[in-house]
């Protein structure tokens, strides 16, 4: 782990902890226990579509309406808004991607079974003085081992296509 001048800290990606601001020491575990996974799935989809999954999904839903209505602009302007994450800037939460760190980066005694938003929030607040290039190149070591079994969908499980790529 290096230090600017500035007090940047750069932790490197194979680092197993790191220091905040605060004098905190946080450990980087490379696991998750099932009571933090689901809030993984969570703000996966965050991550991914800009947005919670709540509003999501009620965005999703009237984009779906207003295509069966015919209203075509109407609903670009909707989609529009579902892809670009307005509501998350807007309400000023911490971005998905520090959150999803937040899950796998624990300070000491922390419970490693739960998880809340406020508390990752705290602890986020925590590490501006860490690199964020850091935590881009943590995203990817967490997801990789976690998001592999989400990589298929029903309709490359089905009897068919296994026989189909069993034959390949």
């Amino acid at each position: 782990m290096k230090e600017s001048q500035q007090n940047i800290v750069n932790p490197s990606v194979s680092d197993n902890s790191f220091v905040g601001k605060s004098g905190t020491v946080y450990v980087i575990h490379p696991s998750l226990t099932a009571g933090r996974f689901e809030y993984l799935e969570r703000l996966q989809i965050e991550l991914q579509y800009g947005t919670t999954l709540s509003a999501f999904r009620q965005e999703a839903s009237e984009v779906y309406t207003l295509l069966n209505e015919g209203r075509f602009a109407d609903a670009a302007v909707k989609q529009h808004g579902v892809v670009h994450g307005s509501i998350r800037i807007d309400e000023r939460r911490k971005h998905p991607l520090m959150l999803i760190c937040s899950l796998f980066i624990a300070a000491p005694n922390e419970d490693l079974t739960t998880w809340n938003e406020a508390e990752a929030a705290e602890k986020i607040n925590d590490w501006s003085n860490v690199d964020m290039a850091f935590f881009l190149a943590l995203r990817r070591r967490f997801l990789q081992d976690f998001t592999s079994f989400s990589d298929t969908d029903f309709q490359h499980t089905s009897p068919e296509n296994q026989a189909e790529a069993s034959d390949s």
